[in-house]
């Protein structure tokens, strides 16, 4: 049995990375940077959906897992964040029914309090791509073939889907929303997920090669970050984390990652630290303002609390839903399993993607 640890560090970091870019802004320190762990969470995502499955999957069984693992905190801390808007917390906050309404189903609408495109809770505006992946990626798995046949299909329609809001250039919030170019970086997790799965392998040397080559990219991007517009994203965001991914798991391949406990658990708490982080952030940044504290002391205070309370979060909230979900599932089915979708809470898988698929021989690239 083998769990990759890579994977639980790579989520760490790009919630990490998510949580420098909203501290940037109150501690008037630039960390534009920090999008790129959404970019890097779709690759992941992709990834993993690709490796949890295989040609027998349920594809209900899959999709009640996934409302199940995405839906409950998210609306836990967005009836949070509702409450605190209506008793004048957060006196920007304009509400509007639809935009209540659409929140809580993943629905994208322009935001009322800011023009744009997001939820009442703004990281959530990155859940609407993933609920959308996860609806696509449960129609790929109804189709009875080959796994590489349903990823062509699926990468067909998310190409078609994008190349025609490349043309239409829509500005209706759903259909600008799902035919963003961004959907290739789910795409781009799933064939890495193929690979994996089919034991493909890369020359040793690229590891080091491609993490470092992605760092720079990411480094380049951080001076010169008024280039990393939405139009260039998957450019100055998306490559040089699908470089690190790449890289990063060859290390796991060659089993160079070692055990360290403090990124694990801040991977498991990855979702909760997402969701949680922003409320702590904008209460910490009030106390910030009190204790008339300097600008990297004001950054390094509103990360530790994002941090933090997004840590408590997962302990006392996320873990004992998601473990109460888990028994009465099994209880449901007389304590049966999932059939070819063994995974963790987290959503890791708990074997080696060598046996997540009965095609599959070997763990890794070959």
């Amino acid at each position: 049995m083998n769990d990759l640890n890579s994977l639980q560090y790579l989520r760490a970091i790009a919630c990490i990375a998510v949580v420098f870019f909203h501290c940037g802004g109150k501690g008037q320190i630039d960390f534009s940077v920090g999008q790129s762990g959404v970019d890097l969470f779709f690759i992941i995502s992709g990834f993993l959906m690709m490796v949890i499955t295989n040609e027998r999957s349920n594809p209900r069984e899959f999709l009640q897992k996934r409302v199940q693992r995405i839906v409950p905190l998210y609306w836990v801390v967005t009836t949070v964040f509702l409450t605190g808007a209506v008793a004048g917390f957060y006196p920007s906050v304009r509400l509007t029914v639809w935009h209540i309404v659409s929140s809580y189903l993943f629905i994208p609408s322009v935001s009322p309090s800011n023009g744009h495109i997001y939820p009442l809770l703004v990281p959530g505006w990155t859940l609407a791509y993933e609920m959308f992946f996860y609806l696509s990626f449960t129609m790929m798995l109804c189709l009875r073939t080959t796994e590489r046949r349903r990823l062509v299909v699926l990468t067909t329609v998310f190409i078609v889907l994008i190349a025609a809001g490349q043309k239409l250039e829509p500005e209706q919030a759903i259909l600008k929303t799902f035919t963003n170019p961004m959907l290739l970086e789910f795409l781009a997790g799933c064939w890495i997920g193929l690979a994996w799965k089919e034991g493909y392998r890369i020359p040793s040397f690229f590891g080091t090669i491609s993490v470092g080559l992605g760092v720079l990219l990411l480094s380049a991007t951080m001076l010169y970050g008024r280039f990393a517009i939405d139009q260039y994203r998957l450019l100055f965001y998306g490559v040089p984390m699908l470089l690190v991914f790449v890289g990063v798991l060859r290390y796991e391949q060659i089993g160079a990652v070692r055990e360290w406990p403090i990124l694990r658990f801040l991977g498991n708490a990855s979702y909760s630290i997402y969701l949680w982080h922003t409320l702590a952030i904008s209460a910490a940044a009030k106390a910030a303002i009190k204790l008339e504290i300097g600008d990297t002391s004001t950054f390094a205070f509103l990360a530790l609390a994002g941090i933090v309370v997004g840590a408590i979060g997962y302990i006392l909230i996320e873990k004992p839903v998601l473990t109460a979900i888990k028994l009465s599932g099994r209880a449901t089915r007389g304590g049966g399993t999932d059939r070819g979708q063994s995974c963790r809470g987290n959503g890791l898988p708990q074997t080696s993607p060598a046996t997540a698929s009965s095609r599959s021989t070997q763990a890794g690239f070959r």
